[in-house]
């Protein structure tokens, strides 16, 4: 039981069974299209974790898939998301001008400012 234990990770995550069906075709869509790529790796990974350690619950009329990742495996697969919908979506709304105004110059200033990182 203690190596079970240690496969869980403090992010509980819950999803309806049409949404845990998108989440790992979108990972097969990313395996298939990254095999020669990192992110390939990562998304097999991350799709053989939900089939083997997701939990199937029913509540009521509900069929639901309870799984828990790891601080780095909630990263990676929000990262994959956020590739794949770039790729897949259309219309998206440039949203970079709304972030970050707490990093503006002159805190308080409602003018958005772009960051420069400095190493």
């Amino acid at each position: 039981m203690a190596g079970f234990k240690n496969k869980l990770g403090p992010i509980k995550v819950c999803l309806e069974r049409d949404q845990v069906n998108a989440l790992l075709s979108m990972l097969d869509t990313m395996v298939l299209g990254g095999s020669e790529c990192a992110f390939g790796d990562i998304a097999k990974a991350l799709r053989d974790k939900i089939t083997r350690y997701g939990k199937p619950i029913r509540r009521g009329e509900l069929d639901e898939v309870q799984i828990y990742f790891f601080d780095n495996e909630a990263e990676k697969m929000i990262s994959l998301m956020s590739l794949y919908l770039a790729l897949t979506a259309r219309d998206i709304h440039d949203y970079y001008p709304e972030i970050g105004h707490r990093y503006c110059k002159g805190f308080g200033n409602s003018q958005a400012a772009e960051l420069t990182e400095t190493t």
